[in-house]
């Protein structure tokens, strides 16, 4: 199983398929706390003795150029860095660092091997401190580690900030706000933060086709009780017509804590 290989500092949580032949792997690591050598930076882990660099969990799973990637381009944690890798890794198939690093494209999307899309997404707890990340994989024969004729998208939010409340009116139109309560068991706080999370789903998944930033205020999400949504896009620039379709869905799981939200694009055929 997926558990017996993972660090045990580790555990995978999420490990199913989505929508067609998506693959979805779920990892959590518990708080460690700052004294804990699992707390260390990508930058401060490179510096420390050799020996105890080899005892950190991510020193077999992460490669050497992922790990020199993380440090010279990521002010982030190891947890955050890695987790996401791990995820990624496992998705693919893949049981530990000896494979081909996994970095980014300019965009920010992972730089997946020739044959496959995917995409990342990171999650710390602020009640528990807990770290999660998510990685979504699809096989396709219409990408290459440059471009893609297909993309998707993930994103993890959590349910239970209602002090979020007052974000709505920079993350959602006038025309969402009045539409706020129509989702079944989930309440208008909490669908808030699930729009927001859809969002964030789409612009990963149509990120490399539109080519330019796309604020909160230039695309509408509607949410259904069914766990599907649809988007409307309100760009000048009609960049939304390099997409051909568009499918997007969402869940509440564990427990009801964490909204999983994903979104799967393909580009129009040109010529």
């Amino acid at each position: 199983t997926l558990q017996s290989i993972v660090p045990n500092v580790c555990s995978i949580w999420l490990d199913r398929s989505l929508s067609d032949d998506i693959r979805c792997i779920g990892i959590q690591m518990k708080s460690v706390g700052d004294s804990s050598p699992h707390s260390l930076t990508l930058e401060q882990l490179r510096d420390i003795d050799a020996d105890a660099a080899n005892d950190h969990w991510i020193s077999s799973w992460l490669h050497p150029d992922e790990l020199e990637y993380g440090i010279l381009n990521r002010k982030v944690q190891v947890e955050t860095f890695a987790l996401g890798r791990l995820a990624l890794r496992l998705a693919l198939g893949y049981d530990n660092s000896k494979h081909a690093p996994i970095l980014c494209h300019d965009d920010g999307r992972p730089r997946l091997p020739e044959g496959y899309c995917g995409s990342i997404t990171h999650k710390v707890l602020k009640s528990t401190g807990d770290v999660y990340a998510v990685a979504v994989v699809k096989p396709t024969t219409t990408v290459t580690t440059d471009a893609c004729e297909e993309a998707i998208g993930v994103d993890l939010e959590e349910t239970s900030k209602v002090q979020k409340r007052n974000i709505a009116k920079r993350i959602l139109t006038p025309h969402e706000m009045s539409e706020l309560g129509g989702v079944e068991d989930v309440t208008v706080e909490e669908e808030v933060l699930l729009r927001f999370s859809l969002k964030e789903a789409i612009y990963k998944a149509t990120n490399a086709y539109i080519g330019h930033y796309v604020g909160f205020q230039q695309a509408e999400v509607t949410p259904y009780s069914d766990g599907t949504a649809e988007c409307k896009w309100l760009l000048e620039s009609n960049a939304d017509e390099n997409i051909a379709s568009l499918a997007t869905n969402w869940e509440m799981i564990d427990d009801g804590k964490l909204f999983l939200t994903w979104a799967r694009a393909r580009r129009k055929k040109t010529g």
